[in-house]
């Protein structure tokens, strides 16, 4: 299943427990309050079972402070719902890899948390936790 708002897209591999999003330029607070309550929506048929969240964020755009409040709310609400990993793809943009890095530690949740070069590697390493 694929789903698309603004530069928001998510990309569901059920059978895997694995959701992965992208964003390909600038988001905005309505997308990631979109992509959170998606992120939700989704892992509901997942209840009681582990679960993991990629994001490919090697083409989003740096983001403001706004924005970063609300991801840091989507950590904690994937945490609650039963995330206990997220991966972030990222093969050229250090200061988002650092960015992503804050809002999961800010999220206080213990989340896993993985950099990689490439999705494959970051869904290996998901499949691997999630197992």
């Amino acid at each position: 299943m694929r789903y698309c708002k603004g530069v928001q897209k998510i990309e569901v591999f059920e059978d895997d427990l694995i959701i992965k999003s992208g964003a390909d330029g600038v988001t905005n607070v309505e997308e990631i309050i979109w992509l959170k309550e998606k992120l939700l929506e989704i892992s509901k048929k997942w209840k009681g079972k582990k679960w993991a969240y990629i994001a490919d964020i090697s083409k989003l755009e740096i983001v403001p402070t706004e924005v970063s409040s609300e991801l840091i709310k989507l950590h904690v609400e994937i945490f609650k719902n039963g995330c206990v990993c997220v991966g972030f793809v990222e093969p050229e943009k250090a200061f988002i890899s650092r960015q992503a890095a804050v809002h999961n530690r800010m999220s206080n949740t213990g989340l896993q948390e993985g950099h990689f070069n490439s999705f494959d590697d970051a869904f290996s390493w998901a499949k691997e936790i999630i197992s």
